[in-house]
């Protein structure tokens, strides 16, 4: 039955410390038997994305990872307090990498403080992406 299928295994769940700045990411593969999506890395607290504390460092880092990410990779992002310092914005590489993930082009700009989340899929169509956002 399906109530005892769920009861077999727990659920992944990766603690993430609040008020760090950055993003945080986790890339999903599908399980061996393509019924459900496993944990292949993460990218969380102290290896994080921290495009606020450096921008443009962090900003190639993260988009030398998705570059290397292999397509149908689903990968999640999201904030804990703020990814984009007030005064300094992070450049179209930052936007070309989220549209590799399926984000549009067009997509609003993530601000400071500004609540942002995302699912997408590596190599997938622009604007197939699903975000949460202020």
């Amino acid at each position: 039955s399906s109530s005892s299928a769920a009861s077999e295994s727990d659920p992944t769940v990766i603690e993430l410390k609040p008020n760090m700045t950055g993003f945080h990411v986790l890339e999903l593969k599908p399980s061996a038997n393509g019924r459900s999506l496993e944990l292949a890395s993460q990218h969380t607290d102290r290896d994080r994305f921290n495009i606020y504390k450096d921008t443009d460092k962090e900003t190639r880092r993260f988009a030398k990872w998705v570059d290397a990410l292999p397509n149908g990779r689903v990968v999640m992002i999201c904030i804990t307090d703020t990814a984009i310092a007030a005064k300094r914005p992070p450049g179209k590489m930052l936007y070309d990498s989220l549209v590799k993930l399926g984000a549009s082009s067009k997509m609003e700009r993530i601000g400071y403080r500004f609540p942002f989340a995302m699912i997408g899929v590596k190599g997938s169509k622009e604007g197939s992406a699903n975000l949460a956002m202020d």
